[in-house]
């Protein structure tokens, strides 16, 4: 009888995990404990887990609740050892595409103005919205152009935004509106947009620094849904000053929650959602994990395994 531990902030999950073990028929099989110790399987948020890892002895795999398994890591190295890593994969495309495209419609609809505008009782000439630009001529740079990056590639596709994509992975065939590219000059130099969906790795953090941005060609909107070590708040901001960058949305951030005395808060240039790009639904992760679960038990391949040497 193999024995799985859970720890999770999803308050469902627990509920939706017992019901979906019975309904698959898995009880003769497995079990829940409440000992870390004795548990074969760990299901869990990496950053509730990272005060268990020494209690994990008999703990062969472990599966990620987040996309992101960079909490399991220290100085790039995985802080777990001969243990099997899944993580949440396949889950966020559809939600992050429908976040970053809300964002840039609402940006290039100056849908923020019109709310101005109404507050004051204005009613603003017709030809300040015939100024907008269409996403038909505009580009959509992707850092992390994996598997949440092609769902927003493709929601960008329909509106028939051009697509630049950065990937260290060969990516044969991408559709007729993306350009593949190994290069995040390439991404800057021809982007309106430039969305981070990079995962922290020891390459990723501080990759986007002034210095860095400073190769912007269009002055590009940045989007960070990835991770907020991909630069400093001081860089960012210096960035936006000095025209780098036109405007930044931001859900993810170095320190979570941001801190109330961020000047982030009150920039006049800067959007700010709390990390909430692509949540994760309790049914969506209980599903994966069982379907992960029925692998291991017949000794099959588990999908979404994290390369420990990569960091994801």
């Amino acid at each position: 009888m193999k024995k799985i531990f859970l720890s999770t902030s999803i308050k469902e999950v627990p509920v939706l995990l017992a019901d979906g073990l019975k309904q698959r028929g898995l009880l003769d099989r497995v079990e829940m404990t409440q000992d870390i110790s004795q548990a074969e399987v760990v299901v869990g948020d990496p950053g509730l887990l990272i005060d268990l890892l020494d209690k994990m002895e008999n703990t062969k795999w472990v599966q990620s609740t987040w996309a992101g398994v960079n909490k399991l890591y220290s100085n790039g190295t995985c802080l777990l050892t001969n243990v099997l890593i899944t993580r949440a994969e396949g889950l966020f495309g559809e939600n992050m595409a429908e976040y970053v495209m809300g964002q840039i419609l609402w940006k290039e609809r100056r849908f923020e103005d019109a709310k101005g505008f109404q507050s004051r009782s204005e009613w603003k000439e017709t030809n300040y919205f015939r100024e907008c630009r269409r996403l038909k001529d505009l580009t959509l740079g992707i850092l992390g152009y994996g598997n949440i990056g092609k769902k927003v590639a493709e929601a960008a596709g329909v509106f028939g935004m051009r697509v630049i994509g950065l990937t260290r992975a060969s990516s044969p065939d991408p559709p007729h509106n993306v350009k593949v590219t190994h290069s995040v000059q390439d991404v800057l130099e021809n982007s309106d947009y430039v969305l981070n969906l990079l995962p922290e790795t020891t390459a990723t953090v501080g990759l986007l620094t002034k210095e860095v941005l400073s190769r912007t060609v269009r002055s590009p909107v940045f989007i960070n849904c990835g991770r907020g070590s991909v630069l400093t708040e001081a860089e960012l901001l210096s960035s936006l000053e000095a025209g780098f960058l036109s405007a930044a949305v931001l859900d993810v951030f170095s320190a979570e929650p941001l801190p109330r005395d961020s000047p982030l808060w009150t920039h006049p240039r800067v959007s700010i959602t709390p990390h909430i790009s692509a949540l994760t639904l309790p049914p969506d992760i209980v599903g994966l994990f069982l379907d992960n679960l029925e692998r291991y038990l017949h000794g099959g391949s588990l999908m979404a395994q994290v390369n420990l040497d990569a960091g994801y």
